[in-house]
């Protein structure tokens, strides 16, 4: 449970740092984590907002609970795309390359990179895998 606090800490905490390294598996906790929690959010937005009332006038309590709905969705973009792009500088890819997912197809090409091993840059500039 200590370890998933601080998978939590480190990737909330480093929201719009967008240098430095993020290991393999404690990105994909850090994705899962905040996909659960997301979902979480949304099943209290449901279960509090009617979905046949989106469109009509809300109450106080259902216009607060949208927001912070929208608020939390917001964050979680901004914390996932900082991940993200830690993750690809610890392949030895530039952040940029997150703009592959636009392409058609570049999505898989960057599931794939996700996914690699961690790259590491001995003292003779020479890539191995760990």
């Amino acid at each position: 449970m200590d370890e998933l606090w601080a998978i939590l800490r480190e990737g909330a905490g480093s929201t719009f740092m967008l240098t430095g390294r993020m290991k393999r598996r404690p990105y994909w906790m850090y994705v899962l984590l905040i996909h659960l929690i997301w979902i979480g959010a949304v099943t209290v937005q449901l279960l509090v907002v009617p979905v046949d009332n989106f469109a009509a006038r809300s109450s106080l309590t259902e216009t607060a609970v949208n927001s912070t709905v929208i608020a939390i969705g917001i964050w979680f973009a901004i914390t996932l795309l900082s991940a993200t792009v830690r993750r690809l500088h610890d392949v030895a890819r530039p952040g940029s390359y997150i703009l592959i997912a636009i392409i058609p197809f570049g999505g898989f090409y960057l599931l794939y990179l996700l996914s690699s091993p961690t790259q590491l840059h001995n003292q003779t500039n020479r890539e191995t895998t760990s």
